[in-house]
């Protein structure tokens, strides 16, 4: 069944990462300088794609940054993948652990008008609770700009808009000379269901060996993996030893008598001590 995420579609990247900040760049000079300020900027982006001086290592895999284009649903659309000059919105999000349990932290959402914000983020929320195994999805508003009694200050219609979805005030971040207010927005009743959380994919390697085989079959020079290929012999020869009949059976009538004599006489000497 195809997920309903809102009035907007989701499209994921599909570019190098050498690639993504000349995007993301272009992108960006359409959005509205207030709307830049307030989320997380391709510096801060790039120091989880590539390392920083904190963390040289690059997040990969599971904790992977995930980039989608945003783009409303227009059943006159001409099915094309958004651009960096035809999206009408970025979302960048991806899977962190806090305190041991999985968030989502949506690290950059930019639309090209506040008029769409609301709209837009009700399903980004949708995209993240369906595709995240997580209980709450977080948000900072960084405040860059300072209000007339000179101090930092966050951008009041981007709040609103965020409490507007219940969104609401978990804590304060830091970061340099910029402060942000970090939003936290619960699961609820409404949201997608709560997806499976795959720890890890295991890829199992094999081989095809006969057991038993009724055919003649032409012996060829074996190439393959030999640490495979004796745990493979080992499963056999378990098999038949646990298909082997029991000895007894294999005796004639005067040896299984005997046999059972001596079985009767050992189990007798020690039950009795």
């Amino acid at each position: 069944e195809k997920l309903d995420l809102g009035a907007y579609l989701a499209l994921p990247w599909n570019v190098p990462e050498s690639a993504a900040q000349e995007l993301f760049e272009r992108y960006i000079q359409r959005v509205p300088e207030d709307l830049v300020q307030n989320t997380d900027t391709w510096q801060a982006l790039a120091a989880s794609l590539q390392g920083s001086g904190n963390d040289p290592r690059p997040v990969r895999g599971p904790l992977a940054l995930e980039f989608f284009w945003l783009k409303r649903k227009d059943p006159d659309s001409d099915g094309l993948t958004p651009t960096a000059e035809t999206a009408e919105g970025l979302c960048v999000f991806q899977l962190q652990r806090s305190g041991g349990k999985p968030v989502g932290q949506l690290r950059h959402f930019s639309v090209l008008s506040m008029d769409i914000f609301e709209e837009a983020l009700t399903s980004v929320k949708n995209l993240m609770f369906a595709r995240l195994p997580v209980m709450s999805i977080r948000y900072v508003i960084w405040c860059r700009e300072k209000g007339e009694d000179g101090k930092l200050k966050a951008n009041t219609a981007v709040e609103d808009a965020l409490k507007n979805l219940c969104f609401r005030w978990f804590r304060f971040e830091n970061n340099k000379s910029v402060r942000g207010k970090e939003m936290n927005r619960p699961r609820g009743d409404a949201d997608p269901a709560l997806p499976l959380e795959v720890p890890s994919l295991e890829v199992c390697l094999g081989q095809v060996w006969l057991r038993g085989a009724s055919v003649h079959m032409k012996t060829v020079q074996y190439a393959g993996n030999l640490a495979l290929a004796a745990g493979c012999l080992r499963a056999l020869k378990g098999k038949d030893e646990a298909d082997a009949p029991p000895p007894e059976s294999l005796l004639d009538s005067v040896a299984a008598a005997a046999w059972a004599s001596c079985k009767r006489s050992l189990q007798s000497a020690v039950f009795s001590g």
